[in-house]
């Protein structure tokens, strides 16, 4: 059986410590020479989704900064995008969506009555 290459996923924290200089631009190379070489850089939905909504509820005078943390965030090369946790719980685990939302509202309704 064949081993997978593994996969690299960085939080916000470590995309703002790159970007104000916390990470130096020389060691955040090496990282992105060894993601290439040893494994798979990928990224997030939630990751991304929270670089998004710091552009759309930052100020004007924060706005190139926050541009700038969603640029490092895709620049490495070759890089994937994880799929939202329910959209791969309903492709890869095979359970459908409706049965989960069932139970929440199941249990919800016993806790009310």
């Amino acid at each position: 059986m064949a081993l997978r290459r593994p996969k690299f996923v960085f939080d916000t924290q470590v995309i703002s410590r790159i970007c104000d200089g916390s990470i130096p631009p020389a060691q955040w190379n090496e990282v992105r020479q060894y993601m290439s070489k040893h494994g798979r850089y990928v990224i997030s939905a939630f990751t991304l989704y929270e670089l998004i909504v710091g552009i759309a509820g930052g100020d004007d005078v924060h706005f190139r900064d926050n541009q700038a943390r969603l640029r490092v965030l895709c620049d490495p090369p070759k890089r994937k995008y994880l799929p939202p946790a329910l959209d791969f719980m309903r492709s890869y685990v095979g359970l459908r969506i409706s049965a989960l939302q069932g139970r929440r509202l199941r249990r919800r309704k016993k806790r009310a009555a």
